[in-house]
């Protein structure tokens, strides 16, 4: 299969600080659908709104695609604690994109985590071109404490597995851990699905915030071109 693509401009590094960043993407007047998406998906691609792009730095190669092998996924103490402490939260998953229930918590989700990132200040306008319905192969899981809604994952569905978007929660749960809550609910899915692997993004040992995904295992990662598996 063939694509078109392009490089966009440097821009500042939002993983390492003092990095400067380039992305390869695919030319806006290529044709997506699920199975482009998939094959781009196998190859390191990332999608960010109607986006698939791929870290194209130069001597920098600190972005890692992962996923996860869910056949052989283990739950480790700090997940069954999770999931025992979550036990009563209500779980919907919907290929519908209710904007008017969602913005909300996801304005509230960047003001009071994010602010010193380039998603800050939310607008209603970029949260639907991020995480708003693009494709036919667009999920999502919400997540309810009674009839509040209290966290939303964005997700893909390809051929060989899930990919996790993006995922905000209410700020004042914190300590209930609903950004593991969302990835371990995507890891049934997956299993559910009888699909093999469960995509996280792109890991970046250097930074702090991404560190969360060096958590789950079996972890494979996109490397010089091919799957590795990473030790524990």
């Amino acid at each position: 299969m063939t694509y078109k693509f392009g490089v966009v401009p440097p821009h500042p590094c939002p993983y390492i600080p003092g990095n400067e960043a380039r992305n390869i993407v695919l030319w806006p007047e290529e044709i997506v659908n699920k199975h482009v998406a998939s094959h781009l998906n196998l190859n390191g691609f990332r999608r960010s709104g109607d986006h698939l792009y791929r870290p194209h730095c130069g001597t920098c190669s600190a972005c890692e695609s992962t996923r996860v092998r869910v056949a052989d996924y283990q739950l480790n103490r700090a997940s069954k604690r999770c999931i025992k402490k979550n036990d009563k939260l209500r779980i919907e998953w919907a290929a519908d994109f209710d904007d008017e229930l969602f913005y909300p918590l996801y304005a509230e989700y960047i003001d009071r985590r994010h602010a010193d990132g380039d998603m800050f200040p939310p607008s209603y306008t970029q949260f639907t071109s991020f995480l708003g319905p693009m494709y036919d192969f667009n999920c999502y899981l919400a997540v309810y404490d009674g009839d509040n809604l209290v966290g939303v994952m964005v997700y893909d569905q390809f051929y060989d597995g899930l990919s996790a978007v993006y995922s905000f929660f209410d700020p004042d749960k914190g300590s209930f851990g609903l950004g593991r809550l969302l990835i371990l609910k995507l890891i049934q899915l997956t299993q559910d699905l009888k699909l093999p692997h469960l995509y996280l993004g792109y890991a970046v040992d250097q930074c702090q915030k991404m560190q969360y995904k060096a958590d789950h295992h079996p972890q494979e990662r996109f490397i010089d071109g091919k799957w590795q598996l990473i030790p524990k």
